[in-house]
């Protein structure tokens, strides 16, 4: 059984309403996309998942602008060059910990969305933050940057009144095996179960 909601995720409502009041301002989003496979994972399964919403709710079409490393950094590192034109900017996997680039972005009237499962000393005033470990409530703390974004679909999903957070199962899966996740925990275990089900496998590479 899951032992937690989306709810008990810190932010998550305004993370939610800011990034849908983009999209239907049409502001230019930028997705730093991290270049492990949790970050990946996490990446696609918020762009798949937004293509797909953004027609069924006639919302209008994002104007995404891709940012990937160009070595092996991670959140808003030194190699990340964000479009002057954006407006949002988030970091799925990462980015917590950026406090000096919120600043700097929250400067430029940019908004910064973290959703991540790093840990943190202090929660960042610039930026916003929805994070398993800043999540008092959340009690699972095993669970990987894919399985915030997925907590985060779901929050989506019930805002929208629709239903595709879990067509991404098997990639919420992948995320936290490779990221070698605690499977003691009775959630994560859960997740990674039902994701490599043969039902759920609907994401070809």
């Amino acid at each position: 059984l899951e032992q937690n909601s989306y709810s008990d995720l810190n932010n998550i409502d305004v993370g939610v309403r800011t990034l849908l009041e983009h999209i239907k301002n049409k502001d230019m989003i930028s997705l730093v996309v991290d270049p492990d496979v949790d970050g990946i994972c996490s990446s696609a399964i918020l762009y798949n998942y937004l293509q797909i919403v953004t027609k069924e709710e006639n919302l209008p079409e994002i104007n995404w602008n891709i940012v990937t490393h160009s070595g092996k950094g991670h959140g808003l590192s030194d190699d990340i060059e964000v479009n002057p034109h954006t407006k949002l900017v988030i970091t799925p996997d990462g980015g917590s910990n950026d406090f000096e680039q919120h600043k700097k972005l929250k400067d430029a009237n940019i908004d910064v969305l973290v959703i991540d499962h790093h840990v943190v000393d202090r929660e960042s005033e610039d930026a916003i933050i929805i994070n398993n470990q800043t999540s008092e409530n959340y009690k699972n703390k095993a669970f990987s940057g894919v399985g915030v974004v997925y907590r985060f679909l779901q929050a989506i999903d019930d805002e929208l009144f629709t239903s595709h957070a879990n067509d991404y199962l098997d990639l919420v899966a992948l995320g936290n095996i490779s990221d070698v996740m605690d499977t003691s925990d009775y959630e994560t275990r859960y997740f990674i179960q039902q994701g490599i089900l043969q039902k759920n496998l609907v994401n070809p590479f």
